[in-house]
C-alpha cells in the first residue's frame, strides 16, 4: 500500500520563502526534521569543522591522562578489540596513533567464533609481556568482573565504547561511552571507530599540541577507516556519522594505505562510484569470514602483494560464506517458531557465524524482530534484529537472568545462553513481545516522500547524501514515465536520457512503455526502480 508523507504545507511554504530551495529539496529535507537555513546549510554542506569536541566525550580527560602517563613511562599498553570492521578500524587507528608517539603498544582481537565476545581478563594475564593498561575497543562496557580482577592484579583499564550501558559501569580508569546516561555528548550515536577517532583527536591535541582543525591534514586515511568502519556497524547515518562516511569515501579517491587501494584494485571498484550501498553489498561481506588479528596486520602493513593474496582469499571465502548463508537461511525458514510478534529460530545445525545474516533477513521477510539460537562450543549463541518501532535491548534486560553476557543497540544485540535456560527463555521471550511489541508493531505501509517526475531529478538531490541507515534515500513517484529499452538492453526515461535506471521491480518486467514508477536514487543520481504500474 502506498501513501504520500503528510507534511505541514504552511510550515513547508515558509520554509521554502526562507531557503530559496525547490519545493520537492525542501519537502525531503523538512521530512528530514530538517526545518531551518542553518541546519539544511549544515545538512548539505557539512564540514569537517562540524564535528563535535571530543573533550566533551564523558571521561575523555582521565582516559586521556593514564594514555599520556603509560606513554612516557613506556608501560606496556595492550589494545583489546572486537572482530568486527568496526572494531578493527578502531584498533588499526588506536594503534598507529600510539605506535607513532613511541608508546609500548600491542594489540588482540580475540577469535571469533572460537573465543567469547568482550575482555578476558585470563587472557590478558596469561600474555607473555606483562600489561600496565588495557585499552579496550567496540567493547568492554558490560565486563564488569573482567575489569575488576585486571584492577585487583595492577593493570588498568580505559573502556572506548559505544554500546548500551546497562544498570552500572565497570570500575575502570575511563568509560569513555557517549551512550551513559550522564554523557553530555551531542550526538550518541557514533561508531565504535568514531569514539576511538575522538580521542585520538583530543590524545593528538593534549600530546603534541595538534588543534583539531589540523588534525585530519595530518592523519587523513584515518577518515577512510572511520567511514569503512561507521557504515560497517549500521549506526544511524545522521550528524557527526554522517560527516566522516562523506568525508572517508571521498579520501578513498586519493587512499595511501595500501590495504585500501588494493581493496578497490582487486574488487574492480572506481571509488568515484563507491556508495554506502555498494559498500555494504559487495566490501562488506568481504570482512565476514576475516580473522580480526590478520585483519589489523594487514591494515597496517605496506606489503602490496601479500595484503593482495590475503584478500583474494577472503573474496574466495565470501563466495564459500553466502553458500553457506543461503543453506542457513533455508535451515532457519525450517525450523522456525512465528509468533506474530516476533521469530524465533533455535537450531544446533547453523554455522554461528551466518546467525546475524539469517536473524536480518528474517526480520525483513516478517517485519517483526528476529531471534536467531545456535549451539556454540559450551553454550548456545543468540543473534537478535530488531525493527524500528521496539526495543530489543529491553527484551534481553527483562529476561537477564538467563544468560551468561548479553549487549549491543536497540535493533541489534546478541547473548549466550547455557542450554539448560533455553527453553525457558524462548517461552519468556515469546510473551514479553507478545506483551510489549503486540501493539507497537503494524503492518508495514510504503511511505512515499514526494512526487517528482525524473526530468526534476537534478544534481542538487546529491547533496542530501550519502544515504544509509538513518538517513535513507528518498522513495519517490515519477508518474507516466516513458520507459524505452535500448537495444544494449538499457533501461532509459525518454524524459530525463542520461540518468542511469535498475530495475529492481519484481512486480513488472520493464520494456517500451509508459508506467508511474516509484524509485530512489542513489548519491551518484543512479535510479532504482522499486515498483512501476503500467499506464
Amino acid at each position: 500500500m502506498w501513501q504520500i508523507k503528510e507534511i505541514n504545507h504552511k510550515a513547508l511554504t515558509d520554509f521554502i520563502r526562507t531557503t530559496g530551495f525547490s519545493e520537492p529539496l525542501a519537502r525531503l529535507l523538512y521530512l528530514r526534521n530538517i526545518k531551518t537555513l542553518k541546519a539544511a546549510q549544515r545538512f548539505l554542506n557539512p564540514k569537517l569543522s562540524d564535528l563535535y569536541s571530543p573533550f566533551d566525550l564523558p571521561d575523555i580527560q582521565p582516559a586521556i591522562e593514564r594514555i599520556v602517563s603509560a606513554i612516557k613511562n613506556k608501560e606496556p599498553i595492550l589494545i583489546w578489540g572486537h572482530e568486527d570492521l568496526d572494531g578493527i578500524t578502531s584498533v588499526v587507528i588506536l594503534y598507529e596513533t600510539l605506535r607513532d608517539l613511541q608508546a609500548d603498544v600491542h594489540y588482540y582481537i580475540p577469535a571469533k567464533h572460537t573465543e567469547k565476545y568482550g575482555l578476558n581478563s585470563t587472557k590478558v594475564k596469561a600474555l607473555p609481556n606483562p600489561i600496565k593498561l588495557v585499552i579496550t575497543v567496540d567493547c568492554g562496557i558490560t565486563n564488569f568482573s573482567e575489569v575488576e580482577d585486571l584492577t585487583q592484579s595492577g593493570i588498568d583499564t580505559i573502556i572506548l565504547e559505544h554500546h548500551e550501558v546497562l544498570d552500572r559501569l565497570p570500575k575502570a580508569i575511563a568509560n569513555v561511552d557517549p551512550k551513559r546516561p550522564d554523557s553530555k555528548y551531542p550526538f550518541p550515536f557514533l561508531a565504535a571507530v568514531g569514539v576511538v577517532l575522538k580521542v585520538t583527536m583530543a590524545l593528538l591535541e593534549r600530546f603534541l599540541n595538534i588543534k583539531l582543525e589540523e588534525f585530519f591534514s595530518i592523519k587523513p586515511d584515518f577518515l577512510s577507516l572511520a567511514a569503512l568502519g561507521t557504515i560497517a556497524d549500521r549506526v544511524p547515518l545522521q550528524d557527526e556519522n554522517r560527516i566522516l562516511i562523506k568525508y572517508g569515501l571521498q579520501e578513498l579517491k586519493n587512499a595511501k594505505r595500501s590495504v585500501l587501494q588494493a581493496l578497490l584494485a582487486e574488487e574492480q571498484i572506481n571509488p568515484v562510484d563507491l556508495t554506502v550501498e555498494k559498500f555494504i553489498s559487495v566490501l562488506l561481506p568481504l570482512f565476514a569470514s576475516a580473522n580480526g588479528q590478520d585483519a589489523c596486520h594487514f591494515f597496517l602493513s605496506q606489503d602490496y602483494e601479500k595484503i593482495k593474496q590475503w584478500l583474494k582469499n577472503l573474496a574466495d571465502q565470501r563466495d564459500v560464506w553466502r553458500e553457506e548463508t543461503r543453506q542457513a537461511l533455508n535451515i532457519a525458514k525450517n525450523v522456525l517458531d512465528f509468533s506474530g510478534e516476533l521469530v524465533i529460530v533455535k537450531s544446533d545445525k547453523l554455522p554461528l557465524r551466518t546467525m546475524g545474516h539469517c536473524a536480518s533477513k528474517l526480520r525483513e521477510q516478517y517485519q517483526v524482530p528476529a531471534i536467531v539460537i545456535g549451539k556454540g562450543k559450551e553454550n548456545w549463541i543468540g543473534e537478535c534484529r530488531g525493527v524500528d518501532q521496539v526495543n530489543l535491548i529491553d527484551l534481553l534486560k527483562a529476561n537477564s537472568h538467563y544468560f551468561i553476557d548479553f549487549g549491543g543497540h536497540k535493533k541489534a544485540c546478541g547473548f549466550s545462553i547455557p542450554e539448560v535456560n533455553l527453553e525457558a527463555f524462548i517461552n519468556a521471550a515469546k510473551d514479553y513481545a507478545h506483551n510489549n511489541f503486540k501493539d507497537k508493531i503494524q503492518p508495514e505501509t510504503i511511505l512515499i516522500d514526494a512526487i517528482l517526475p525524473l526530468p526534476e531529478l537534478t544534481e542538487e538531490f546529491a547533496q542530501l547524501g550519502p544515504f544509509g541507515e538513518g538517513n535513507p534515500a528518498p522513495l519517490l513517484i515519477a508518474p507516466k514515465t516513458h520507459i524505452k529499452l535500448s537495444t544494449f538492453g538499457e533501461l532509459i526515461a525518454l524524459e530525463n536520457p542520461k540518468l542511469r535506471l535498475f530495475n529492481n521491480s519484481e512486480q513488472i518486467k520493464l520494456s517500451d512503455g509508459i508506467f508511474d514508477l516509484l524509485y530512489t536514487f542513489d548519491e551518484n543520481l543512479n535510479v532504482y526502480i522499486k515498483q512501476a504500474v503500467i499506464q
